[in-house]
C-alpha cells in the first residue's frame, strides 16, 4: 500500500467514525488488526488512526450481539435499566433497529410482555440472550416511512 492509500483509508475511517461511533470503532479495530498484520506493526505502539472517546468494549459487544439478533429476527430476553432512577426490568423484546440519537445508542423494539414499543439505551443493558420458544413479532411499532417523513424535510 502506498502512503496515499493509507491516507484514503484514514479519511474513510474518520468519516465512518464521525457518523457512527460504534460501527466506526468496530471497523477501525478490524482494519487496524489487518493492517498491523500486513505491515508487521503493533497497533498499540504504532497506530495508524487515533480516536478520542472510543466506545467501551462492553458497548461494542452489546452492539454486535444486538446487530445479530436484529439481522436474524431473534426475540431476546433482556435485563436493563429503563433509566437511571428506575428499577431493573426483565422483558422479552423483539428487536427492530439500533438508533443513534444525539450521542447515545438505543435499541428500538417491541416489549411483548407489556405489549408496547420500547427505546432502550444500549448502555443500560445488563444481560441479554435469545428468548427460547418465542415467535418473532414483526415491526409495526416503528414504520420507516413515518420515521423518515418526520426526520427529513423536503426543499
Amino acid at each position: 500500500m502506498t502512503f496515499g492509500e493509507l491516507q484514503h483509508i484514514q479519511s474513510a475511517l474518520l468519516a465512518i467514525r464521525f457518523s457512527d461511533e460504534i460501527q466506526g470503532t468496530l471497523m477501525y479495530m478490524e482494519l487496524s488488526k489487518r493492517l498491523a498484520d500486513m505491515f508487521d506493526l503493533d497497533p498499540a505502539s504504532d497506530p495508524i488512526v487515533l480516536y478520542k472517546n472510543i466506545p467501551s468494549s462492553t458497548d461494542c459487544k452489546r452492539y454486535r450481539a444486538l446487530y445479530e439478533f436484529i439481522r436474524t429476527k431473534t426475540p431476546i430476553s433482556i435485563t436493563y435499566y429503563p433509566s437511571i432512577d428506575e428499577k431493573r426490568r426483565e422483558s422479552t423484546i423483539h428487536p427492530y433497529f439500533i438508533l443513534k440519537d444525539n450521542s447515545k445508542y438505543y435499541l428500538l423494539g417491541h416489549d411483548s410482555d407489556n405489549d408496547t414499543s420500547v427505546k432502550i439505551p444500549i448502555s443500560n443493558i445488563v444481560r441479554m440472550c435469545a428468548a427460547e420458544g418465542v415467535s418473532y413479532i414483526p415491526n409495526k411499532d416503528f414504520p420507516l416511512k413515518d420515521f423518515y417523513t418526520k426526520h427529513i424535510t423536503h426543499y
